[in-house]
């Protein structure tokens, strides 16, 4: 297949935030496997940071990005204006216009900057591919931001009319889309390593692990406040606008909790194979990629029942469902978990995960769409 792709980042993301974030490579891997599997000719990322062309060349001569990958970055100037992010995502398809006339397919990471894409697709004559990990509106709609929920309600909706095809990672997504608008997008889930992401057969600490940012979307005062009832040892890895609020609250709380801030993909695996319990109440979802890499690492996995996460922990075949809301009730559940033999779950979660999020799969799934 002898087919382009440029990607276009998430408004303001740039290639320097995805290294500083740990997931850059992860993020990658999709791209590179199409190059490497012949599904695409060409990958052309449009990033929103200055230095990226440079941070592409450094990890391109250590063979740490493939090379047919190439960076479209965002010319300096932009940073000296204002609404610099925003007049740039609207000059893309002009500042970059040779480029992007030979691309074949013009796809969006998330819904915030899509619209580059959809520019580009159209002043090109070429295909737009709307792609979201998470459907804003409904994020937006959970944390009550309604100004920008109404706007973001006429980007979805005007962008999902002019795509030439779409995908979202959960059916929930998918069916709320189709209510909302008249569309139902392909379902193409989050996909995970799992040459990194297996149960390595170690030995674990019977103890809780929580990966995520530290928000108030994650729940993690309750979560906190759960495990110190039952005294049970908490690690969490991340960073939020909620740690010193939840360190406090540990120190409080006077049981084992543990901070270990933000750490690589890489090393989230290897953690993952530390602990045998890994425990996300979240509030709501889109589909949580750390509870796949969990899953799919061994952890008997603890989710509350909420969109997209329930698409991943179904109960007492992939993992177990929590009350995330009434503490007394959770500390009950939590008990009868405990007390379970785990080994058929764990043996389900394996099977499931990787009919359903492997590298491979969702690859041959997206290759379809370029046919």
């Amino acid at each position: 297949m002898n087919k382009s792709l440029a990607l276009y980042f998430t408004f303001a993301t740039s290639l320097e935030s995805w290294e500083k974030d740990g997931i850059l490579f992860r993020e990658k891997l999709l791209y590179e496997s199409h190059l490497e599997q012949q599904d695409l000719s060409q990958v052309f990322w449009i990033t929103y940071g200055e230095k990226d062309f440079e941070i592409a060349e450094r990890l391109k001569a250590t063979s740490l990005l493939h090379p047919k990958i190439e960076i479209l970055a965002k010319p300096k100037i932009f940073n000296q204006i204002p609404l610099g992010n925003l007049l740039y995502s609207l000059l893309i398809p002009l500042l970059f216009s040779k480029t992007l006339s030979m691309v074949e397919i013009h796809k969006s990471n998330q819904m915030a900057g899509a619209w580059s894409a959809c520019l580009s697709a159209f002043f090109h004559r070429s295909k737009f591919y709307l792609r979201t990990g998470y459907t804003y509106t409904k994020f937006l709609s959970a944390q009550k931001r309604y100004a920008k929920y109404y706007l973001y309600y006429l980007i979805e909706n005007f962008l999902y009319r002019l795509a030439d095809f779409s995908a979202v990672s959960s059916i929930e997504d998918s069916e709320y889309l189709e209510k909302m608008y008249g569309v139902r997008p392909h379902i193409l889930r989050n996909y995970i390593d799992r040459n990194k992401f297996k149960d390595q057969k170690r030995e674990r600490k019977n103890e809780f692990l929580f990966v995520g940012r530290l928000n108030s979307q994650k729940n993690l005062v309750f979560t906190l406040n759960l495990c110190a009832k039952l005294k049970l040892p908490l690690t969490l890895i991340g960073d939020g606008e909620l740690k010193k609020e939840l360190s406090s609250l540990a120190e409080s709380l006077d049981f084992p909790v543990s901070f270990l801030g933000k750490i690589s993909n890489d090393e989230i695996a290897d953690k993952l194979n530390q602990y045998k319990y890994f425990i996300q109440l979240s509030h709501f979802e889109g589909m949580p990629k750390t509870l796949i890499e969990a899953c799919a690492s061994g952890c008997v996995c603890i989710a509350s029942l909420v969109p997209g996460s329930k698409e991943v922990v179904i109960p007492k075949s992939t993992g177990y469902i929590l009350d995330h809301q009434n503490i007394m009730h959770a500390c009950q559940e939590l008990r009868d978990i405990l007390q379970q033999n785990h080994n058929q779950i764990l043996t389900q979660a394996q099977i499931f995960i990787e009919e359903n999020f492997s590298l491979d799969s969702i690859r041959n799934r997206e290759s379809e769409f370029f046919s």
